[in-house]
């Protein structure tokens, strides 16, 4: 996975701080965990203290899918996408309006090995959370979202048209 061209040194920072809300540890113990193998144990530590809520339980699956990352023998890798693949498969089929659980089954499906067949299916997540990103109602997770829609997926040239935009209107509203 490329390191997606970000400054790390903020994320590991909000990571010091004892204030931080525990989703945002997880989006970033798993942002930095999947670049950086010195944040997994951190956070799969972190992940598995979480409650058990459908957004967790994404992070969770995503967890799986990092361990396949990290793990040795051929057969654990298949073992734990599969199950991390099953869990972010219910979750969407529970919970289908969630733009955050989508974007992280789209990234996970998005870099996985052809012979998956997931690749339609990370396509139309990315396509679902470009069209309702912001139903998140975070505007520093909707520009990492971003960010990395543009800099990681191949999209389309409508989609890419789409996720320009919108970081164009972030950029213009986070300059005033």
């Amino acid at each position: 996975m490329k390191t997606l061209g970000i400054k790390w040194e903020p994320f590991r920072q909000k990571l010091a701080q004892n204030d931080v809300a525990l989703l945002d540890k997880c989006r970033i113990y798993f942002t930095l965990a999947a670049n950086f193998k010195e944040y997994f144990e951190a956070g799969k530590k972190a992940i598995l203290a979480a409650p058990n809520e459908p957004k967790f339980r994404a992070y969770k699956a995503a967890f799986l899918a990092l361990e396949a990352k990290y793990a040795f023998w051929p057969t654990d890798k298949l073992m734990y996408v599969q199950r991390a693949l099953t869990l972010l498969d219910s979750l969407v089929s529970h919970h289908p309006e969630d733009v955050e659980i989508r974007f992280l089954r789209a990234m996970i499906a998005d870099r996985l090995p052809s012979f998956f067949n997931r690749k339609a299916q990370a396509l139309s997540d990315i396509a679902y959370v470009v069209r309702h990103l912001s139903r998140l109602k975070e505007p520093e997770f909707e520009v990492f979202v971003l960010d990395y829609l543009s800099s990681e997926v191949q999209l389309s040239e409508q989609l890419e048209r789409k996720v320009s935009e919108l970081k164009s209107d972030y950029d213009a509203k986070s300059a005033l």
